[in-house]
């Protein structure tokens, strides 16, 4: 969001740019014809090695980018078994894997920082050589007897205009390239959403919306002490009023980050037990958003897993329902937890 933010609001500085370059040339353009059509030419050669070496630059910052998020996810990895680590001795832990992934990014951000650099330096050498030749065409014209020495030295001051301008240009490349890359990545996570939020979990419980009474929590209290089975019965739901909306805020507050690193830690534990496909199966409802944030984090961690997860009931007195049990193991080999009990 950040890179987007600031390509956006670059962009009247780079607008401004545009027209500074169509000032300096329409000025060339009436002092001098011959200087004018160099200057074009030698500005588009410039843009056209800018942009060539800047899809070169791209593949470099891909890498980078690449190995920066290894050598993050291998440090993540080390820190989600904190907990399961005796005596905080990390030695074993850290040595191999996250060593290995800091280096690759080191050497891969070390290539990229010189091409770049590199490229630019040439570009602005580039635009000197040209600012030299044409002072010297601009001595042989005023020798001539064309050209007054006020207006070389203009020439000559434009000229480092355009050298400024130019280097600021030469990352206009790279900067749409991970504006673009950027925009792609929030889509993504747009789309991912959405898809997750229709794709978070299958309910097997039968919709009874109808066929069945709401009550009042007193009644079914009475019914149930006349022997009625709590579960023939459904509770009247209300609407949450505000105070229960800011209970539910304050807890999001509090408990938000020991939640997620408890949902790491047990997303881990399935993915390091469990080869193949995952089946998460929730008891409904305390346990389905325990399920939905399991799924979600194995999905956006390691989007090659295939991972399932559906919501079964289990009533006091009753037992499981067989027949979503049956179901799911017609299909899969399940992994279950329940979000009361913490299994």
């Amino acid at each position: 969001i950040d890179i987007i933010c600031s390509f956006i609001t670059n962009g009247i500085y780079r607008i401004i740019q545009l027209l500074e370059f169509s000032v300096i040339y329409y000025y060339f353009f009436n002092v001098n014809i011959t200087l004018f059509f160099i200057t074009v030419a030698f500005s588009l050669i410039v843009l056209i090695f800018i942009i060539i070496s800047g899809n070169k630059i791209q593949v470099y910052n891909k890498e980078r980018k690449e190995n920066y998020d290894k050598k993050t996810s291998a440090v993540n990895d080390v820190f989600l078994g904190i907990k399961e680590i005796k005596g905080f001795n990390l030695s074993k832990n850290i040595n191999s894997k996250v060593n290995n992934e800091t280096n690759k990014y080191v050497q891969s951000n070390k290539k990229y920082t010189v091409i770049y650099y590199a490229i630019n330096i040439v570009a602005v050498y580039l635009f000197e050589i040209l600012r030299l030749a044409v002072f010297i065409y601009g001595v042989y014209e005023i020798a001539q007897g064309r050209m007054e020495l006020g207006i070389l030295l203009v020439i000559y001051s434009y000229y480092q205009k355009i050298i400024d301008n130019f280097s600021l240009v030469s990352t206009l490349n790279l900067e749409y390239k991970n504006f673009k890359i950027s925009l792609q990545r929030l889509n993504k996570l747009f789309e991912y959403a959405k898809e997750n939020s229709e794709n978070d979990v299958t309910i097997l419980l039968k919709d009874i919306t109808g066929l069945v009474e709401p009550l009042p929590a007193d009644i079914r209290e009475k019914y149930i002490q006349s022997g009625t089975h709590y579960c023939e019965m459904l509770p009247l739901e209300y609407k949450p009023g505000e105070k229960y909306f800011s209970l539910y805020r304050e807890a999001l507050r509090n408990y938000s980050e020991i939640t997620a690193e408890a949902v790491a830690v047990v997303s881990e534990k399935i993915r390091k037990k469990i080869k193949g496909q995952i089946v998460l199966v929730s008891l409904a409802r305390a346990g389905t958003p325990v399920g939905i944030l399991i799924k979600r984090y194995l999905n956006m961690r390691y989007q090659e897993l295939d991972v399932r997860h559906y919501t079964i009931s289990i009533i006091r007195g009753r037992g499981i329902d067989k027949n979503a049990m049956q179901y799911i193991l017609e299909r899969h080999k399940p992994e279950l937890f329940c979000g009361w009990m913490d299994r």
